[in-house]
């Protein structure tokens, strides 16, 4: 066995074989074949919303964090904790202006800044510590005595020339807005580029359409998923960055406001819209028509919904990604004979070449299709790739794809599929019915009456005539030259069992009486004995007891005529191509078309048990016995036969239930059949098969009373016939000592050739070398396939691409509107407004609105006290007698009377162009009486000025 090359395949075909007799002896027991209604839970693939663990955790972490901190700002942010010694929200300018309109000292720091640039103001006023009490800001000088000195006002003038050139806020510059231009455009680009090109079959790639996962032997990594994470990402990278202009717009936009047109001193001095919600923000900024910032107030808003939409962009569903693929053609369809050695014997005939291939094929047990086609039958499921209905097709090696599967696909035996065209073959069947009219040609009649011959015990008293069935049916049959020819009862023209024997299985009793009984085996007719198939089905009530006779010949006996059915027919090979669309991993065909018309296979009767010598040059010795061969071993001399697949699968499929026998003839007159061959055939109780009249009866669903009809017998026999032949020809088949075949029973390797020293035909007159006649294959090397996998794409939702683009075209828009007009829309501001200080240099010498917000601050009723007062306005004015830059209450009376214009030249390079108002200005100890003293409380102080405002209005 060590030395054995071909020990593994023995070893699986005695593998198959004990597997197939398990089944086989499991089929047989009493009541196996037939079925029981029994409930099941039939289990549906859906898709479903689950919940990732890592990201719940995660998730619930941020939340609890989250939490945390709101209740930690909630309680730090009470004034018992955390006082801020303000009694207003210091959000608008009035309320800015409140805080220093009791501090004359405090409102002294801001001498001469009110058109200074930013770095210049905190320069000066990084030298002073502020702070807060009961809503007034206080300061103290830090600096040493020494550490004072005056910058002039040139010195002044020129560092502010220096340091505000282009005072804008960055992110309303062009560095800024045009890298977001071209984010924007590139994005509007790309959405409209992958909408036009897969709104129709969707996004499958598997960077794209898959979840990324670095790390797939850890289930806890986390999925991520780069459709749904990089748009969200994108837009909250818009958001901050529009988020950036929008508060910096919510600051300007009152003090710009004020500058172009005084809109009073409510929309004016205490207009603020830093604390606004954005829904209420776009309706305020378009009341007061600020467009500019409603114009981007209504891009964050836009900017809200741009996240939703694009969130829903896309939705992750099954679909198919096609290629396609070059696939390489390995095997044919069979067109060379396979060949056997077999035993020489004397008087050698066809007969003994095909026992000797038979005995090789059971022998080598290369049968084992007969067990999986039977299983086919029973369980009424495809369990062979490469076939489908009747058809079989020529295999193709998929793993040869010239592009490969996804690792998905090869994972997931259903994820991909093929669609090629290949050749296809069938076997069926088509029969007429034998006329079994005459019931004396196939049937015996016992006499049970006559006790000389009928002396068992086992007989029923009242028993007086049974019925037997004959070996086969006897015939007449008239020929076309009109002559004759007679089949008669030991040379019957079919017989009832495989084989010429009598059959004695199966009757079956219940208390004495006959039960039903069925009997159905296939076998050929004697005018086409290798070449034709003929199906018999008899039904009837049957002893299940063997009565003996005086011969001690043992019968099956019917109680009545039996009812019977038979049925010649002639098998048909027939080809075609096919275009077939198979299982890209396991081959398994899910649809088929035949394109073009089958025509018969002429391979399938091209060899019929041709006697070949051995090999070139080896002359048949002649043998004492008269057998002629090649003596391979003293006194054993063999020959070599080839033989066609269409005989071979005949006589395999016909001879399978009499195995033991390899087909013999019966040697005796009454020779009755092998109860001890179970190899291939069902024998229970009221039923005597074999495995083609067992997948039969399973196929009607186990009616017997069915099988009698000619018709459904007939398609039934044919179905039964094809199944067989498929597994035929998928049954792998490899050379052994006494055969040579390579592939299977019904393939072979493209380009396979014959022996070049395979002997000569010797049953012809003509001396043929088979090997010499061309066996071209009709086949291309290569085969072009498509092939679709199932992947989870990405399909668009189109409600969503047309929301997402609009908002994004809408941004672009606006963003080149603000880039056009933010220069001008802030060319009239000397400086930014973040900071307190910034804003303070506007107002600390603004005499009418500080008075207003120290009245403001006392808590008394403004409206009826400011009533005649004019709007708020940021430009030239007068206060403490100079000329300045600020925010101030225009006096519309004031105004009237001095409207004449102020002739220096000075006064005209300071106006910047804007009209220069009339004030009435206070002198200092006016002003230093609003203030109070240093040291005054601020209600005091508040009080003082708020009397001495009304009294100078």
């Amino acid at each position: 066995m060590l030395t054995n090359p071909d020990l593994m395949n023995q070893a699986r075909q005695i593998k198959q074989r004990y597997f197939g007799e398990s089944l086989m002896a499991t089929l047989s027991k009493e009541g196996s074949h037939q079925t029981d209604s029994i409930e099941g839970m039939i289990s549906f693939a859906q898709r479903r919303i689950v919940v990732s663990f890592p990201v719940g955790i995660l998730l619930t972490v941020v939340l609890l964090i989250s939490s945390l901190q709101i209740g930690l700002v909630t309680g730090y942010t009470r004034l018992n904790e955390r006082p801020l010694n303000l009694s207003h929200d210091p959000s608008s300018v009035i309320a800015m202006a409140s805080l220093i309109s009791t501090g004359q000292n405090t409102r002294a720091l801001f001498e001469g800044l009110d058109t200074a640039s930013q770095e210049w103001m905190r320069k000066q006023l990084g030298r002073n510590i502020f702070y807060l009490r009961h809503g007034v800001l206080y300061s103290y000088d830090v600096r040493d005595t020494y550490q004072f000195s005056e910058t002039s006002s040139h010195a002044i003038a020129a560092y502010n020339a220096a340091n505000s050139k282009n005072w804008r806020p960055k992110v309303l510059q062009l560095w800024f807005l045009g890298p977001l231009l071209v984010s924007l455009f590139a994005i509007i680009i790309a959405l409209s580029l992958l909408f036009a090109l897969f709104q129709n079959h969707g996004i499958a790639q598997v960077h794209i359409a898959s979840p990324f996962d670095p790390s797939r032997n850890n289930p806890t990594f986390i999925d991520l998923a780069p459709y749904s994470i990089f748009p969200v990402l994108m837009v909250v990278g818009l958001k901050l960055w529009w988020d950036s202009m929008d508060q910096k717009l919510r600051k300007l936009q009152p003090f710009v406001s004020m500058v172009k047109e005084p809109p009073g001193v409510f929309n004016g001095s205490k207009l603020s819209y830093v604390a606004t919600p954005i829904l209420w923000l776009v309706w305020k900024a378009a009341r007061n028509r600020h467009l500019l910032l409603a114009l981007v107030a209504v891009g964050a808003v836009l900017l809200e919904i741009l996240t939703i939409s694009i969130s829903g962009l896309w939705d992750r569903k099954l679909g198919y990604s096609k290629h396609n693929a070059t696939l390489m053609r390995a095997v044919d369809l069979r067109t060379l004979p396979t060949i056997f050695t077999v035993p020489s014997a004397a008087n050698d005939t066809m007969n003994s070449d095909v026992k000797g291939t038979l005995a090789n094929v059971f022998g080598q047990m290369s049968n084992e299709w007969l067990y999986s086609a039977t299983t086919e039958g029973i369980s009424n499921v495809s369990i062979l790739p490469w076939t489908s209905g009747e058809w079989a097709f020529a295999p193709l090696n998929l793993s040869s794809a010239s592009k490969p599967l996804s690792v998905e696909a090869m994972e997931d035996e259903s994820h991909a599929m093929i669609t090629i065209d290949t050749p296809s073959i069938r076997g069926r069947l088509q029969c007429e019915p034998i006329d079994m009219s005459n019931i004396s040609s196939w049937l015996t009649v016992l006499d049970f009456t006559d006790k000389s011959l009928w002396s068992d015990t086992h007989i029923p008293s009242d028993l007086e005539i049974g019925y037997e069935l004959k070996e086969g049916l006897s015939r007449n049959q008239s020929l076309e030259n009109g002559t004759y020819k007679f089949w008669d009862d030991n040379t019957p023209y079919f017989s009832f069992f495989a084989a010429e024997y009598m059959a004695q299985c199966c009757g079956k009793e219940l208390n004495g009486t006959p039960g039903k009984a069925s009997f159905g085996y296939w076998s050929s007719a004697a005018d086409a004995r290798h070449s034709s198939v003929v199906v018999k089905w008899v039904t009837g009530r049957a002893f299940s007891a063997l009565f003996r006779d005086s011969k001690n010949q043992t019968h099956l006996t019917w109680k009545e005529v039996p009812q019977v059915t038979a049925l010649k027919c002639d098998p048909v090979y027939e080809v075609a191509n096919a275009r077939v669309k198979a299982d890209a991993k396991s081959g398994f065909i899910q649809h088929h078309e035949i394109t073009d018309i089958p025509s018969p296979d002429s391979n399938a009767w091209s060899n019929k048990y041709r006697a070949l010598n051995v090999s070139s040059g080896v002359p048949y010795a002649n043998i004492p016995s008269g057998a002629e061969g090649f003596e391979v071993e003293p006194s054993r001399f063999v020959h070599n036969v080839s033989v066609s697949y269409g005989y071979l699968f005949n006589d395999m499929l016909l001879s399978a239930a009499n195995s033991a026998r390899l087909g013999n003839l019966a040697s005796e007159q009454y020779a009755t059949e092998n109860l001890s061959d179970r190899t291939f055939n069902f024998r229970l109780p009221g039923l005597n098969v074999d495995l083609m009249s067992y997948t039969s009866l399973a196929l009607v669903k186990n009616n017997s009373s069915a099988l009698l009809d000619p018709n459904i017998l007939g398609n039934i026999s044919s179905t039964v016939f094809s199944m067989f032949f498929k597994h035929f020809v998928h049954a792998p088949v490899s050379p052994n000592i006494g055969l040579y075949a390579n592939g299977s029973w019904g393939l072979q390797p493209r380009g396979a050739t014959l022996p070049q020293d395979l002997g000569a035909t010797i049953d012809s007159l003509s001396t043929v070398y088979l090997q010499n006649i061309p066996q071209p294959s009709k086949t291309a090397p290569f085969v072009e396939g498509v092939v679709v996998e199932r992947v989870e794409q990405l399909e668009f939702n189109p409600a969503a691409v047309v929301l997402s683009l609009c908002i994004l075209g809408f941004l672009f828009m606006a963003t080149v509107v603000i880039l056009a007009a933010h220069k001008k829309h802030l060319d009239h501001l000397p400086r930014d407004v973040d900071t307190l200080g910034s804003i303070l240099g506007f107002v600390y010498s603004s005499d009418r609105l500080l008075r207003i917000a120290t009245i403001d601050v006392d808590g008394g009723s403004v409206n009826e006290k400011i009533e005649f007062l004019g709007p708020t306005k940021m430009g030239w004015f007068n206060g403490s007698g100079k000329r300045r830059w600020g925010i101030e209450i225009v006096d519309e009376r004031e105004e009237a009377r001095t409207s004449a214009p102020v002739n220096t030249e000075r006064a005209r390079e300071e106006s910047m162009d804007f009209p220069i108002q009339g004030f009435r200005t206070t002198s200092v100890s006016e002003a230093d009486g609003a203030g109070g003293a240093y040291g005054e409380t601020p209600q005091k102080a508040a009080r003082s000025s708020t009397a001495d405002g009304i009294k100078d209005i």
